[in-house]
């Protein structure tokens, strides 16, 4: 038997790699179909660098000590394959300069009123998810406690400038901004 390279069927080959390929597939697809909901979907984890949410949100100014987190909320524990149109919400806690929130306050047009963070979100999702209608818990920890909220949807929409969802929230007294947004 001459089992040199040259006289190998290169169809049978070929078809021998193909199966082997649709069979490693198949595999990795029945592990993430059947592995627990807790393997797969821990939550997501908060973060605390600054880079990204300066570049999405500079309108806002000079953000520090950030908490916050970018995922998918319609991607749950149950769910079994990748969400096929995916939207991030990016949800968290900054702080700005002393000043700052009363610099933006005083925005002529603005029409600042008080807010409550816990409510019907702008998400227009069908069956809301009811997780969406709060700030996340990795999120409740670093919320000042005392805050007076304030909101502007004419404010929202000078810092989206329509291209996604997103409400903005000020606390003027420990200049605390946090932000709900999907897609920014």
């Amino acid at each position: 038997m001459n089992l040199q390279p040259s006289t190998w069927n290169k169809p049978v080959l070929w078809t021998a790699l193909a199966a082997l390929l649709a069979a490693a597939l198949v595999a990795a697809g029945l592990t993430i179909a059947f592995s627990s909901p807790s393997e797969r979907h821990a939550g997501p984890e908060t973060r605390t660098d600054v880079e990204p949410l300066r570049t999405r949100f500079a309108a806002v100014g000079d953000l520090s000590d950030p908490h916050w987190l970018g995922y998918n909320p319609r991607e749950t524990e149950s769910s079994r394959l990748p969400e096929q149109d995916p939207e991030t919400r990016v949800v968290g806690v900054a702080r700005l300069p002393h000043g700052a929130v009363r610099t933006i306050l005083d925005r002529p047009g603005a029409a600042f009123r008080p807010a409550d963070l816990v409510g019907p979100g702008f998400y227009g999702w069908p069956n809301f998810p009811d997780n969406l209608t709060k700030p996340p818990e990795q999120i409740t920890p670093h919320l000042p406690g005392t805050a007076k909220w304030v909101a502007s949807t004419d404010y929202d929409t000078s810092v989206t400038h329509g291209k996604y969802r997103g409400r903005f929230y000020f606390d003027e007294a420990t200049d605390t901004f946090y932000f709900d947004t999907v897609n920014p």
